[in-house]
This record gives C-alpha cells, structure tokens and sequence, in this order.
C-alpha cells in the first residue's frame, strides 16, 4: 500500500488537475459556434490550451493541425512530470505516441515524395529527437534507420527494410512501428505487476482494437482478391478478444464482417445485419471509442493512487486532440455546426450511453463513417 501511494500520489494530482481542464462539450460547442477560425482559435486560447498556442494568424489547416498536436502532447508531458521510476517509463512511452504519430507522417511524405522545409511538417520530439529534416533528405529507409538509431525507432525499421524495398508498401513501416510501440508499452505495464498491469491492460487494448479494425478496413477499402495478401499482418497483437480473432491467419473479408456482427447484433439488433462492411467498423469503432472514454473517466473515480489514472488521462487527452482536429478540420472546409459535433467524441452528450451514443452518431453522419475509418493512422 505504501509503495503505491509513493509511487503515485503526486502524479495523481496532476493527473487530476489535467482532467478538470479537458474541454467540456460546452467549450467544444463554443469553439464550434464561432463564426471564423480566428474566432475559434481566440476561444480555444481562453482555456487551459492558452498558454501552449501561439495567436491566430492565417495559419494553414496543416498548421493549425500541427499546433494541436504540440499543444495537447505537452500538456500531457506537464501532467506527467512527477512520475519517477516504472510509472514514469509508461508515462513516457504514452508520451511518445505523440512521437509516433508525427514520425509516421513524416514518412508518410517521405514515401510519396513530398518534400517541404514550411514548419506545418516540423513536429518536435516530445521524447526522443525525431530527425525529420534528415528524414526528409534521406534517399532510402536505410538512411532513415541511421538518423533514428538513437531513438526506439530505429530498430523495427531496419528489421523491415528489407520488405518495404521489395514492396514500397508504407503499412509494412507503420504496422512495423505500430507493433514495436505497444510491445514496450505493454511490457513496461506488465512490469508494475498486480492490478496496475491488469487495469492498464484493457485500457490499452481497447486502443488497439480501435487501431486493428482501422488498417484491416483500409486494405479491404483498397486492394481485392490475392492483392489483400494476410490480413492478420496488420495486426497488432494484444489480449482482447477482438484482436485474438483478427489475427487469426485465416481472416478473410467475409469472416470479418462475421466478426463485426458478432460484436455489434447485441447492440444493435436489426440494424448490424443491413449496413454495409466499413459502416460495421466505424459503427464498432464508435461504440469503442465511447466504451472507453467511460471507462477512462471511471478510472478516476476509484481508488486514486494507481498507474490507471495517468493511462485513463492519456486516453482522455487523445480524444481530446481528436475532437479539436475534427473541430478546426470542419470549419476550414465549411461543415455546419450540428455536423462538426456529430463527429465528436466522449461528450456524454446522450447520458453517457456509449451504444447510444454510436447509434446516434451513425444516424447524424452516416456519410462520414467510412471515411473516418480509412483516414486512420496506418496507410494502405
């Protein structure tokens, strides 16, 4: 008992000082209400996000994007800074899943060759040095491999160098990076032992369903027939049910969409049997995402001095950036208010029902469902 209290009690307040400023549905409507970008950009700088932003000057979509990443990392950074010892290393490695998702975009325009030295595509490390200038630069992964040696990352792209010259393939770098990712996690978790590693376990997993059923839709989106090779490469391994059965070697579009309606009939009789595939997974993923933002929030309710709160934060301040991303990427193409705020997440704006909650969102935009599932981390 004492162990536990050392090891968490200080990072528990901040934890909790971080939660009371995660932005309410009422800041998010507001943010939304506003009747230009630099309106928005104004109400977001009047909450807790402030004092990370810099003022609203014109900047690019990409750029606003950029900033949101910045801003939500380092205030989770922030929130962590107490932590000493196991925690702390899962802390950081949460931390660097900031990391991860500036490095794969950052390949991702290495792979298509985009080329740009603007700041909209300069994403720091928040944990380890990124390199991307010399990313940018490099004529092939195996230079990319030697700018990253010194980080986590290095390593998983060398082993898959190989492939990815025979393929050009960009999910084998990001599976790759992906798999690596939650390897460390999931052992720097299991190594605090007891209820921690249990508890933080289904938080996490939770967030690699979500991941899993995102890269098998996007393969069966774009590739048909002996071109969808196994699926089960794409997984990332975890102990959910879900995942167990997604990996299965012997996965194929129809025992996938088998597999949806298994997790989906109890939820939503009637209606799992009529949508086609990708509206099944975004349906799923929806229900997911607020399953497990209600799972987060309750993490916060229980006994305090436990691992779960600051992985309960991490999953709170994701969602976050998801909702802002959804927010800013709205206005600048011109959607209406009520159809930015079908998009959001972890609200309770229907009682905290998370079936209802996936029910009404398909309802409200069905037309963005597939499409919010293939614009998803990992690439074709």
């Amino acid at each position: 008992m004492m162990r536990s209290l050392t090891r968490y009690a200080i990072g528990n307040v901040g934890a909790r000082v971080s939660l009371s400023e995660i932005l309410t549905k009422q800041d998010l409507t507001e943010i939304v209400e506003a009747d230009s970008m630099a309106g928005a950009w104004a109400v977001l700088e009047n909450t807790a996000f402030g004092e990370f932003l810099p003022h609203y000057s014109e900047q690019t979509p990409l750029e606003v994007e950029r900033l949101l990443h910045i801003a939500t990392g380092s205030r989770f950074r922030r929130a962590i800074s107490s932590l000493r010892g196991r925690p702390r290393k899962v802390a950081l490695i949460l931390l660097s899943r900031w990391d991860l998702d500036a490095l794969i975009l950052t390949l991702r325009r290495w792979h298509g060759e985009a080329r740009s030295e603007g700041d909209e595509y300069n994403y720091p490390g928040l944990v380890d040095d990124l390199s991307t200038a010399a990313i940018s630069k490099a004529e092939n992964l195996l230079e990319i491999t030697e700018a990253l040696r010194k980080t986590p990352y290095g390593s998983p792209l060398l082993k898959i160098a190989p492939a990815y010259g025979e393929k050009r393939s960009m999910s084998i770098v990001e599976t790759a990076l992906e798999r690596n990712y939650y390897e460390r996690l999931f052992a720097a978790v299991r190594a605090l032992g007891n209820s921690d590693s249990r508890d933080a376990e289904t938080l996490i997993a939770a967030e690699v369903d979500v991941l899993n059923l995102a890269a098998i839709a996007r393969r069966l989106h774009y590739y048909q027939g002996s071109a969808l090779g196994d699926l089960s490469e794409l997984v990332i391994p975890s102990l959910s049910l879900l995942t167990r059965r997604l990996a299965d070697s012997d996965l194929t579009p129809e025992s996938f969409n088998d597999i949806l309606f298994a997790h989906l009939q109890g939820s939503f009789p009637g209606m799992a049997a009529k949508l086609p595939l990708l509206d099944k997974v975004a349906l799923l993923e929806t229900m997911m995402i607020e399953l497990t933002v209600d799972l987060a929030r309750k993490s916060f309710s229980g006994f305090p001095f436990r691992v779960t709160c600051i992985l309960a934060l991490y999953i709170l301040k994701r969602v976050e950036l998801k909702n802002l991303r959804a927010v800013f990427a709205g206005k600048a193409s011109g959607l209406d208010g009520e159809a930015i705020l079908a998009k959001l997440h972890g609200l309770e704006r229907f009682g905290g029902d998370a079936h209802v909650n996936a029910k009404v969102s398909l309802s409200t935009a069905p037309a963005s469902l597939a499409q919010t599932v293939l614009s998803k981390k990992r690439g074709a």
